[in-house]
């Protein structure tokens, strides 16, 4: 049997992939302005980002235990878990304690750090099923981690900065200013971090930086898939679409709609793409 595929729900997601890929999801549980939320499928995320807009607290998310992760592996005799990055979330360290449990069981298991969310913990998944498909065995895969996360791509532009704000990474006034300046700042992920590649002001001209990142990316973009996670604003995720397209010639797009998680940090409105 194929390793059985498992993932926090920092992995956005779509029916069309659901339909090709095989995935059980770990839902985070998420608290703001008194009301909490698990982030699966049956999640209200207009309700969810009402809460958000409405507190002055920073939204909470909590990573499931060890258990939740055995549970979501069941009977199966290898599994490959996925998590948000490990700088973000505890998801990962749980996910490796469930994991020590079951190896010292005699299952073959394995937890991968995507250092992304989002889009770029789709692209990574979708990677490492891809070498699933191609038929190499656990171990094999395992060997190319490295390999694989070296060539996975996560950019992203954020039009509501109320996170960062509450959490504390950014002062308040800073906030106001972005927000009022229209400034839309292109990042990237950077080995689980965050890093910032422009500078732009309005979005139209942050999509078009962005654009322009990505296409001095050394990658064979013909070959590759485009994931584009998107906070409640399909139109949006079209524009994205089109304007990377126009530039770039990927062979695939996938456009999903981001869960609780990335809702949390990105608001509404954020994007993300992953390739």
């Amino acid at each position: 049997m194929k390793p059985k595929i498992i993932a926090d729900t920092s992995l956005d997601w779509n029916e069309n992939l659901a339909k090709r890929v095989d995935v059980e999801r770990v839902p985070f549980i998420l608290t703001s302005n008194g009301h909490h939320y698990v982030d699966d499928e049956t999640m209200d995320i207009d309700a969810f980002l009402a809460d958000v807009a409405a507190s002055s607290e920073i939204t909470k998310s909590a990573a499931r235990a060890p258990q939740k992760f055995i549970d979501a592996v069941g009977d199966a005799a290898e599994a490959f878990i996925f998590t948000v990055t490990a700088r973000l979330s505890s998801s990962y360290n749980n996910a490796r304690l469930a994991a020590e449990e079951l190896i010292a069981k005699g299952r073959k298991v394995y937890v991968f750090d995507s250092k992304s969310a989002a889009a770029g913990h789709t692209s990574l998944v979708m990677k490492i099923h891809q070498l699933i498909e191609d038929g190499l065995s656990f171990d094999e895969i395992v060997a190319k981690e490295e390999e694989v996360q070296a060539s996975n791509y996560t950019y992203f532009i954020l039009d509501d900065y109320s996170t960062l704000v509450k959490s504390g990474r950014m002062p308040a006034l800073a906030g106001r200013l972005l927000k009022g300046l229209s400034i839309r700042p292109v990042c990237y992920a950077v080995n689980g971090t965050i890093g910032v590649k422009s500078i732009a002001r309005g979005m139209k001209k942050a999509i078009s930086n962005m654009v322009d990142a990505i296409r001095k990316e050394n990658v064979d973009f013909e070959h590759r898939t485009l994931y584009i996670s998107h906070v409640n604003d399909l139109p949006l995720a079209e524009t994205v679409k089109e304007a990377i397209l126009a530039r770039v010639p990927f062979r695939h797009v996938e456009i999903m709609k981001s869960a609780g998680l990335v809702t949390t940090y990105a608001n509404q409105s954020g994007v993300v793409v992953g390739f």
